[in-house]
């Protein structure tokens, strides 16, 4: 079963925004961060393996227990690793990847195409943003 018409079109922008997160697998290694390396890494196959067949079933699960994994060892490196500023920053961007979430499911259920939009944010934000958290500030 397809999501909808409109993710069929936009499949093809997410699938080539889950290389985001091969970046970050590639950034986290090149930092000796071999454990992050390796859930981003799992998150980029998990992603592109839903986005090129975009449809409910065990890829999509599988894409969001990843997602769910990724997050909770996230917040366990800022908790333990890093200082409250850190802490505070990974906290903020979970809370704004949370709201785009919820507003990219409103717009889903609405069969509005933004949704598309805001998904490739969530991908940029969980990408990019945790990245420059654990080893640029």
């Amino acid at each position: 079963m397809y999501l909808t018409a409109s993710c069929d079109q936009g499949s093809r922008i997410l699938f080539y925004s889950s290389f985001f997160f091969l970046i970050a697998s590639i950034v986290s290694y090149s930092f000796h961060d071999v454990l992050s390396s390796l859930f981003f890494m799992a998150l980029f196959m998990t992603s592109i393996n839903h986005w090129r067949f975009p449809c409910y079933g065990m890829s999509r699960l599988l894409d969001i227990a990843c997602c769910v994994l990724l997050g909770l060892y996230m917040y366990l490196v800022f908790l333990l690793q890093h200082g409250p500023f850190h802490v505070v920053f990974f906290e903020a961007c979970l809370v704004a990847i949370f709201f785009v979430f919820l507003l990219e499911w409103l717009l889903y259920l609405a069969d509005h195409p933004f949704w598309i939009v805001l998904h490739l944010i969530i991908h940029t934000y969980a990408s990019y943003f945790l990245i420059v958290g654990l080893y640029l500030l």
